[in-house]
């Protein structure tokens, strides 16, 4: 093998990690805008529901219906991250299906505790994203960006609760 070679092998290796970086760097900000942009008709349905639209209650199936689509897709990535690694648990796949199951039958009851199943079904997703972190599964950045997400949809969650109970 030619030093020629070796030169032309680094080089390669090189635009391969610049290009792995980009994508990478790309990737996380497009995931950080995805999640919180998730949060706008949380933000929507709650804003609606204060102007007394909710003569029907078509909001607040609204409301729910998208809590539960949300759910879904948090453990929809549960699943690809638990598929695509080598530390990937069977127990994160099942608590994932469980997790959704509980989220969509609480829609066919929306009485007084849906909010409080569906912040439930946050919480514990949550909890899964923490296990995930702490087994090296996901890194600080994306848990974090999670967090912030989730307790901003607990706290609108609390707020459309309140909203709908004693307002």
């Amino acid at each position: 093998v030619s030093s020629f070679d070796k030169m032309d092998a680094i080089r390669k290796e090189r635009i391969v990690g610049m290009a792995e970086n980009f994508i990478f760097e790309h990737t996380m900000k497009t995931d950080k805008y995805l999640t919180f942009l998730g949060l706008i008709p949380f933000l929507f349905l709650l804003i609606l529901s204060f102007y007394h639209f909710e003569t029907t209650g078509y909001i607040s199936k609204l409301f729910y219906a998208y809590s539960a689509i949300i759910i879904s897709f948090i453990a929809g990535t549960h699943w690809g991250i638990c598929l695509h690694s080598k530390d990937g648990s069977k127990r994160t796949l099942l608590e994932s299906n469980l997790i959704t199951l509980i989220a969509w039958l609480s829609l066919f009851y929306l009485g007084l505790i849906t909010e409080l199943i569906m912040i439930g079904c946050f919480l514990y997703l949550l909890h899964v994203e923490h296990r995930l972190k702490r087994n090296g599964i996901v890194d600080t950045v994306y848990f974090s960006q999670r967090l912030h997400a989730t307790y901003a949809v607990i706290l609108i969650q609390i707020l459309f609760y309140i909203n709908r109970n004693f307002i």
